[in-house]
């Protein structure tokens, strides 16, 4: 993983205009797999190399990609989860046009970037990542606390809102995901006003870390200074524990009817794409396995502790 990774909206080409497709969900999941194969393979790829997947003519990837073919079937779908390597639940909610092109590509992307995680990780020595660690859940606690965030999900309003140089607006021109602008001491996240899904969310609070944590982290003391060799992983904690924070997820599991697909009730309770609903729980069930309890206490107690450790 790059210590200092591009924004994944900046990572993403701008979408154009939609056009009037007979299948538009067929048009973004041809997009998305000719996405996802040119970032794997690292060159240009063909019709030939996409229609492989399907054992398609030209003619017929033609068809598919001006939205003249309905790809719908279960074991096509399958089959292209399968050749891409990412999960079927994903291909099927593109399918179902339940996701966009952005907003998958959006999601695609931050897996790629939690599967990178434990390469970066081995390279940061222990004691380093551990104060890090610590000093981004002691900062999120506080915004937690701040908010008096006890129940999912969090509305971001409540928490930019404690930071007055930075402002989060609608923008119904915009066909990325979000966008984020500086103006003098001032910034701006602006996001897609068609949909504030989970997708747009995690971009939302992912453009506010970079804010807090890279270009303006001076103002915050109790930080470490910035690290090249950290700031990808604080900014995966950050958002992470912010918006799918684990002691309410520890919580919330009781709830859940374990009859119902687990990462799905996740994603939906805390607004969140299921590549972060799926992290979380993974590492919930780590801290449970490993040390038999999970240390991400209630935000409550945690900050009150860390100001009381701090005055003494």
């Amino acid at each position: 993983m790059n210590p200092t990774p591009k924004s994944t909206q900046d990572s993403l080409k701008k979408a154009k205009a939609p056009k009037n497709y007979k299948y538009p969900n067929s048009v973004n999941l041809f997009k998305f797999t000719h996405m996802v194969l040119s970032r794997q393979k690292e060159r240009r790829i063909s019709h030939k190399d996409i229609g492989q997947i399907l054992n398609f003519k030209p003619s017929d990837c033609s068809h598919w990609k001006q939205g003249a073919k309905n790809i719908k079937a279960v074991h096509d779908l399958n089959k292209i989860a399968e050749s891409l390597n990412v999960d079927n639940s994903l291909i099927y909610d593109m399918a179902a046009g339940e996701l966009s092109y952005e907003e998958a590509s959006f999601e695609w992307l931050e897996t790629q970037n939690i599967l990178e995680l434990p390469e970066m990780l081995a390279e940061i020595p222990r004691h380093q990542l551990v104060n890090s660690h610590k000093k981004i859940l002691d900062f999120v606690a506080q915004l937690h606390q701040k908010a008096d965030f006890t129940t999912p999900p969090l509305f971001l309003p409540e928490i930019i809102r404690f930071f007055p140089f930075i402002s989060i607006q609608p923008d119904e021109g915009l066909y990325t995901l979000t966008r984020r602008d500086r103006v003098r001491s001032r910034y701006r996240i602006r996001y897609r006003q068609d949909n504030l899904n989970p997708q747009t969310r995690l971009a939302i609070a992912k453009d506010l870390a970079r804010v807090l944590l890279e270009y303006e982290r001076s103002r915050y003391p109790d930080l470490d200074e910035y690290s090249d060799s950290t700031i990808g992983y604080e900014l995966l904690l950050f958002t992470s524990e912010l918006l799918c924070p684990k002691f309410l997820l520890n919580q919330e599991l009781s709830n859940i009817n374990p009859k119902l697909n687990l990462i799905t009730e996740i994603s939906k309770l805390f607004w969140v794409p299921k590549c972060l609903a799926n992290y979380q729980l993974r590492g919930l069930l780590h801290e449970k396995f490993i040390f038999g309890k999970t240390f991400h206490t209630n935000t409550t107690q945690q900050y009150n502790h860390n100001v009381t450790t701090t005055n003494s």
